[in-house]
């Protein structure tokens, strides 16, 4: 089996529009409306669609062109950087497994993963992830990629970078997952991390750790690019009806921040891992909870609710207003070559907000 460990964009998937790019990924025929667990793995299998055998290759999200690496990351780079800091490592075989809007990820032999940012705005991440998913991994019931291994800048690299061990899996975008058992999982992973306490100074989220009716403007602007493939006034009237309820009145609480199929790991179609950590920060569960319109069937929501804890009818509503903002997002990155899995995704979550 394979690993993901994809970073996202955090400027994209923040809120900022991108520019028209490729549209060839936007026009296919929508999927026959079907029962709950059927259709979700229907859109698995079609996520993973492979000619070549049994286990195609992972289903990844490429970076578009709007989204360009300011240093660019080889394997002789890496292998440089680790002669000098991790010479240990530095004689097993280096190959390049991803690259993401953020960071650029090699596989180091059999057991480890370098993470290196390929823009400046994901070089302060590191150091958040350094020092905080040591501390979350314990207490909680999946697995996280948490940095065993600091790098430096040097080699004519300019920020720090991490090793972590190679998680086992693949990308829940792209699997047979049960939804079932995802929903129940899933539902107890956020308890436990919306339960754990939040220090004073813990980091926030200019983008995410605000209620989404304060994006409301990049939320429009890139659903009018748009317009030519989706119900634009539609999607509109239900963005508005959803913002308008109570903000979060509650103490903040740990959010991933970025929580979608393609930062979650699948084995043996079980969750096992929840992947890319950078848009963490302390504020309300709600943006959490758009994980359920963008992985789950509208069938396993009254599980998944009832397992993440006391959640009022507001806070649930506004983690819907969030789920149909990345659904947007997803289909603009799509349009604008992160690929057809990003529009697939961001598609079918707006089948399952919209009715």
């Amino acid at each position: 089996m394979i690993a993901l460990c994809i970073a996202s964009d955090s400027a994209l998937l923040a809120g900022r529009p991108l520019q028209d790019g490729d549209r060839g990924e936007t026009n296919f025929s929508p999927l026959p409306m079907r029962a709950g667990r059927a259709r979700a793995r229907v859109i698995g299998r079609l996520l993973a669609v492979s000619e070549r055998g049994e286990d195609p290759e992972p289903l990844l999200l490429s970076p578009p062109s709007s989204v360009a690496a300011e240093v660019e990351v080889d394997a002789d780079l890496v292998r440089r950087l680790l002669e000098a800091q991790h010479p240990d490592l530095a004689t097993q075989p280096i190959s390049k497994y991803a690259e993401g809007w953020d960071n650029s990820l090699f596989r180091i032999g059999e057991s480890w993963l370098a993470r290196l940012p390929r823009r400046s705005v994901a070089a302060p991440l590191v150091a958040l992830e350094l020092e905080w998913l040591p501390r979350f991994a314990p207490e909680l019931p999946l697995a996280l990629p948490v940095p065993i291994r600091a790098g430096l800048p040097g080699a004519g690299y300019p920020w720090p970078w991490s090793i972590s061990r190679w998680l086992p899996g693949r990308p829940a975008a792209g699997s047979d997952l049960d939804p079932h058992g995802a929903a129940t999982v899933l539902g107890r992973f956020l308890a436990a991390l919306h339960a754990l306490e939040v220090p004073e100074g813990a980091p926030s989220s200019a983008h995410r750790g605000v209620p989404p009716r304060l994006r409301g403007e990049p939320f429009l602007s890139t659903l009018a690019g748009l317009r030519d493939s989706v119900d634009g006034d539609r999607i509109a009237r239900v963005w508005h009806a959803l913002t308008d309820v109570q903000d979060w009145t509650g103490p903040p609480v740990w959010c991933h921040g970025d929580l979608h199929p393609f930062n979650l790991l699948v084995e043996n179609g079980r969750l096992s891992a929840v992947l890319d950590w950078g848009d963490f920060h302390a504020a309300e569960p709600a943006p959490d909870l758009a994980v359920a319109w963008l992985l789950l069937p509208r069938s396993e929501h009254p599980r998944f609710r009832e397992t993440c804890g006391r959640l009022d009818d507001d806070t649930w509503q506004r983690g819907k207003a969030w789920g149909l903002y990345l659904a947007v997002m997803f289909v603009s990155a799509g349009r604008a070559g992160a690929g057809r899995g990003a529009t697939l995704l961001g598609r079918e979550a707006l089948r399952r907000i919209l009715g």
